[in-house]
């Protein structure tokens, strides 16, 4: 019998717009657009800080989307959100946030202010006398707050600028987002000191210039990275000090040091580095350090550097070499016969789902009529089966009491920030069904509320796709097809047969199995699970997981917790 369970180490939108790519989305979906909602001009000229404040202020707390049409948006002071809100723009290279240069407010280092930050709060509240970082205020409620499709640009002549300043709790965080400084001058470019953020899903943010391209500052909770890009710090690409921070595919070009890994007082900095380059490095410098290795954990896989004198430093120690295939600070644990590495299984991206064109979108309000007894469950199915690529609906609550079966050429579920409500008459049968037909799908701003037994149901070969979804629970069938799912708050899910699964910042919380593996091939970057709970569960043999990165957070008193891990028969390797 083939048995392995290896563990490295614990650590206990009205209108139509344009956004993305030349990708027009329908003028009733309930967006607020802030050049025609709220007056912004967007022409790089006007001070438009109080137009887009004022769109925040409307939109926040409500899963609502705040869109940025093209243009260049010219801020003086904070522009600030802070929980349930989405900041859209339309393309990193098309929508451009822009401190004024030489700003009153930005020009001292020591008084520090930061030009979009998803918390309300003054940044002198959480700066000393002499600009040391003192720790703004612990928040577990900041929830699934993003930052997409735009770039945030400090300007020229403001040292004391903080690019953007993040917190969102059980979900959230930056997708395709630019960071720069037009005169490489400034504090962070991607500021997480504040206590209590993640887990969150950093994907594809490019950060230019600054002392510090991304400081993780506080133990809780999770912060994932995929596709960060660092170029022309100042002191250091990535600061990680007592947090538990995942990087897969590190893009760094700097003389200095690309990542540090600290501890933070007592608590311990937990860095998992899977992929990476590094060029452009110093002679007298290291490409990623670690210090005080009893108190801190660094795992390294795949990378290569150029320039540096090692790739990775160890309390002072340089360790043999400038490319590294595997290296972890702590010793490897395996309690079966075998060799003691992860399984490395293989590694598919998310696909990159065409936005649908204009003609190819349906409202579920169009067949409104077939709501009965305020089930919307065969309006949504009529608009899936009109043969429109993309199914939207504006937002709102939509109860369910019969399943909806996703099928055919369908490739978008697009909520627009709604939530699927259950009613008891669904009983224990799937809100969603995801069935046979051609291409993937995407699930998309989309929330399940309410005690759903079963959120999704996989039973056909459509591959699926969740992203910017909360609250859902999955199942597969025989024979379903490929799943991704990015940045999902839910659970638990059951893995019944034969199929390939990757999972990026995945957040469970509860005393029950999170994920239970019957046969499939799952891969999970990133994971926080919160209470006593079982975390993973391979059942047979032909159960392949893998986890890298994350935090276990039992939350309560653990004497009669359950095992966090349980292998029978399968295949289980864990870094977290």
């Amino acid at each position: 019998m083939n048995m392995r369970l290896i563990i490295l180490f614990l650590f206990l939108m009205p209108g139509s717009f344009v956004f993305g790519s030349d990708v027009a989305f329908p003028s009733d979906a309930g967006i607020i657009d802030v050049k025609r909602d709220y007056g912004a001009l967007g022409n790089g000229v006007a001070d438009d800080t109080a137009a887009i404040n004022a769109a925040c202020r409307a939109a926040e707390g409500a899963f609502q989307t705040v869109y940025l049409p093209p243009g260049t948006y010219l801020v003086s002071s904070p522009i600030h959100f802070q929980t349930w809100m989405l900041m859209q723009g339309a393309g990193s290279s098309r929508t451009t946030i822009k401190l004024k240069d030489t700003c009153p407010g930005f020009t001292n280092p020591t008084a520090w202010s930061w030009v979009v930050a998803s918390v309300n709060a003054d940044p002198a509240t959480q700066r000393g006398a002499g600009g040391e970082y003192i720790g703004g205020p612990v928040n577990n409620t900041a929830f699934s707050s993003f930052l997409c499709d735009l770039t945030v640009s400090t300007g020229s002549g403001n040292p004391g600028a903080v690019g953007v300043h993040w917190i969102s709790n059980n979900g959230g965080g930056l997708r395709d987002v630019n960071i720069r400084s037009e005169d490489g001058v400034g504090l962070i470019g991607l500021d997480l000191r504040n206590p209590g953020d993640g887990p969150c899903l950093y994907r594809n943010v490019r950060i230019q210039g600054f002392d510090v391209g991304v400081e993780a500052y506080n133990s809780l909770y999770l912060s994932v990275f995929e596709n960060l890009t660092l170029s022309a710090q100042r002191v250091v690409g990535l600061r990680n000090r007592g947090h538990a921070t995942v990087v897969r595919n590190l893009l760094s070009t700097n003389t200095v040091p690309a990542a540090q890994n600290l501890v933070n007082g007592y608590y311990e900095g937990h860095l998992t580095l899977i992929g990476g380059t590094c060029t452009g490095g110093a002679a007298n410098q290291v490409a990623v350090i670690s210090e005080n290795p009893a108190e801190t954990r660094l795992v390294v896989r795949d990378l290569s550097t150029s320039g540096y004198r090692a790739a990775v430093r160890v309390n002072g120690t340089d360790q043999p070499g400038t490319s590294v295939v595997d290296y972890a600070s702590s010793p490897i644990e395996t309690q079966f016969p075998g060799p003691a590495a992860m399984p490395r299984l293989p590694i598919e991206e998310t696909p990159d789902v065409a936005w649908p064109v204009a003609g190819e979108w349906v409202n579920v309000r169009a067949y409104q009529s077939l709501v009965v007894n305020d089930d919307w469950a065969p309006a949504i199915q009529a608009a899936i089966d009109s043969g429109k690529a993309a199914v939207y609906m504006p937002k709102n609550g939509y109860r369910i009491k019969s399943t909806i079966l996703v099928r055919g050429g369908v490739r978008w579920i697009q909520g627009c920030g709604s939530a699927f409500v259950y009613d008891p008459a669904l009983g224990s049968n799937p809100c969603i069904r995801v069935g046979d037909g051609s291409g993937p799908v995407v699930i998309e701003r989309l929330s399940w509320e309410g005690s759903f037994p079963n959120a999704i149901a996989h039973a056909g070969n459509k591959t699926l796709v969740t992203r910017l979804a909360r609250y859902a629970s999955y199942r597969s069938e025989a024979a379903c097809g490929n799943l991704f799912l990015d940045d999902m708050a839910g659970g638990p899910y059951d893995f019944a047969f034969p199929q390939r699964v990757w999972a990026r910042a995945m957040n469970c919380e509860g005393a029950q199995t999170m994920i239970t593996n019957r046969g499939a091939t799952v891969w999970v970057l990133g994971w926080k699970s919160e209470g006593n709970c079982t975390v993973a569960y391979n059942t047979t043999v032909g159960a392949r997981t893998e986890i890298l990165g994350g935090m276990i957070y039992p939350a309560t008193d653990t004497t009669s917790a359950p095992p966090t891990f349980i292998n029978r028969g399968g295949d289980l390797g864990v870094m977290v």
